[in-house]
């Protein structure tokens, strides 16, 4: 009976320890890198909602990059455009070699009174020129090639009833020139 008591203890005791040893592998093993494992899931979620975020990001890159491009564009060198000073003396000498240029007569072209503004000021410019219809077209689409913000405000064509074939512009336009 002894020795059946001690082959009972024996197995009380290694049972026990097995016990004692499943619980330090559960606690001080598996739970642990279960705390791991989560964390490393949270991660991995946090950092695919990131790569999410940065594919769309990229993916408005390119629109934003062809938008800066056609802005870029369509400001060009503004301030060359728009000089810091007045600079009408050259700008009507210039108006006047492209009438020449296009074979229009009886040319006259007149700075009016310029207007302050806050960033830009305004320079109202005369044009007066006879000669037929394509001259004056062509005038007008080679004002574009001048290195001069130009607007055409107002224009006006009349012909005489005895010449059909020559007409007389009269036009109204605006320069600029940065405000100080």
């Amino acid at each position: 009976m002894k020795n059946r008591n001690l082959k009972i203890r024996e197995h009380v005791v290694i049972c026990f320890a097995a016990l004692v040893m499943l619980c330090g592998y559960l606690f001080l093993g598996i739970l642990p890198l279960r705390r791991v494992a989560r964390s490393l899931h949270r991660e991995t979620v946090n950092r695919e909602a990131h790569i999410s975020k940065a594919s769309q990001v990229s993916s408005q890159l390119n629109p934003m990059r062809q938008q800066l491009e056609y802005l870029a564009a369509y400001v060009g060198d503004y301030h060359r455009r728009i000089p810091d000073e007045r600079q009408v003396g050259e700008f009507l000498q210039q108006i006047a070699e492209l009438m020449k240029a296009h074979g229009l007569s009886n040319q006259v072209v007149r700075p009016g009174a310029e207007n302050p503004g806050e960033k830009l000021n305004t320079i109202p410019i005369t044009m007066e020129c006879n000669g037929d219809l394509d001259q004056i077209f062509d005038f007008f689409g080679s004002l574009k090639e001048i290195d001069r913000v130009i607007r055409i405000a107002k224009v006006e064509l009349s012909s005489d009833e005895l010449t059909e074939s020559m007409a007389k512009m009269w036009a109204q336009a605006n320069i600029y020139y940065e405000a100080k």
